[in-house]
């Protein structure tokens, strides 16, 4: 496994890297929609490619033919609703996150940016006890930035000279060429074959490929 040297902080995406929160996801939204009224029943296999996306083009491929400012007040009503069952019910950790987690934070800060909505990540520390372990996190949902400038806003925030990006995806890995830094491909994520100089195979893979 190759390693990287120096490195001076972590941060990670979220889904496909940290967790699986699609079934979640489907039955919380599917519930929303009813609710609201809404003619649409999701799926796991359409909600995985949509994954990584900002919220508003998740809500424009999902419903194509609908006007996005009628129907995304629905939406919204989807995410909140997600946060809240997320919050209450977890996804599903991959194996070693939390233990993992404990042994990286005691060697570098570890930070979150992802494209999610606000309180999605808040849920998952809710849920599973973790905001101890993270220094700071940045989403689409806090402030409109796509994620190559919420990690550049995390590294120049706390001065940061080699952090590494860890994310699954394609768009993970051109966001952290141009936020500058270095990128680690979990490919057991929803990803594929994404080139990168450095892979793990499972998030238990993350201490030893850092030197």
């Amino acid at each position: 496994m190759k390693q990287i040297n120096n490195c001076d902080g972590i941060i990670f995406d979220m889904d496909g890297t940290i967790w699986d929160t699609r079934e979640a996801v489907m039955l919380s939204w599917n519930e929303s929609f009813a609710k609201s009224g809404i003619d649409k029943i999701c799926t796991v296999p359409e909600l995985e490619k949509l994954f990584g996306k900002t919220m508003e083009n998740i809500c424009l491929a999902l419903f194509p033919d609908r006007d996005f400012n009628e129907i995304w007040p629905a939406f919204k009503k989807a995410m909140d609703h997600e946060n809240e069952y997320i919050a209450a019910n977890g996804g599903i950790l991959y194996p070693g996150v939390k233990e993992t987690l404990e042994i990286l934070s005691g060697r570098f800060p570890l930070y979150i940016v992802s494209n999610c909505q606000t309180g999605y990540i808040e849920a998952f520390y809710e849920y599973y006890g973790t905001k101890g372990f993270f220094k700071k996190h940045l989403c689409y949902g806090d402030n409109n930035l796509p994620k190559a400038d919420n990690i550049k806003l995390i590294v120049e925030s706390d001065n940061l000279k080699s952090p590494v990006y860890i994310g699954d995806t394609a768009l993970d890995k051109e966001s952290s060429i141009e936020a500058g830094t270095a990128f680690i491909w979990a490919s057991y994520g929803f990803g594929s074959a994404v080139e990168s100089d450095y892979s793990i195979e499972a998030f238990a893979d993350i201490p030893s490929i850092l030197a």
